[in-house]
């Protein structure tokens, strides 16, 4: 009984993961779909479709791959997928995707700095550098928030 638990898990966590990706090439050619946002276990990670995401499987786990980085998803662990127009890197200091600007932007706009990335995004004072100016300015807009 219980390998046939296992195999419908697998088959449901199968057909989620090619229905993603026929989606994703899908709504990554509709001019007006932007993001691609996948939802783990309760906590938004937003993709732009602008940076082309290349998605694969690997035991279990999808592999999001941008050009800020790979993101590793277990399957298991998504509840959501959802396409839509706008997303987190429409709201000025949301670098998280989740729709607010709060601590855990500000803990993202630190890594960024302390791993010397240059995204634009992370440069929310647009001077072309990502510093203490730009975590600055998240948590002041953190802070304008409430």
């Amino acid at each position: 009984m219980k390998e046939t638990k296992n195999s419908f898990i697998m088959m449901k966590q199968l057909k989620l993961i090619l229905l993603l990706l026929i989606a994703t090439a899908v709504q990554a050619r509709a001019g007006s779909v932007k993001y691609l946002t996948v939802t783990v276990k309760g906590s938004p990670v937003v993709f732009a479709l602008a940076d082309h995401p290349v998605i694969t499987y690997t035991g279990n786990t999808l592999h999001f791959q941008t050009p800020s980085g790979t993101v590793d998803v277990p399957v298991a662990d998504i509840t959501d997928i959802v396409f839509t127009e706008t997303g987190g890197a429409d709201i000025k200091g949301d670098l998280n995707g989740d729709g607010k600007v709060n601590a855990l932007d500000i803990q993202e706009i630190i890594n960024a700095c302390v791993a010397e990335r240059t995204e634009a995004k992370y440069d929310l004072n647009g001077d072309g550098k990502v510093n203490a100016l730009d975590i600055q300015e998240v948590i002041n807009i953190a802070a304008d928030a409430k």
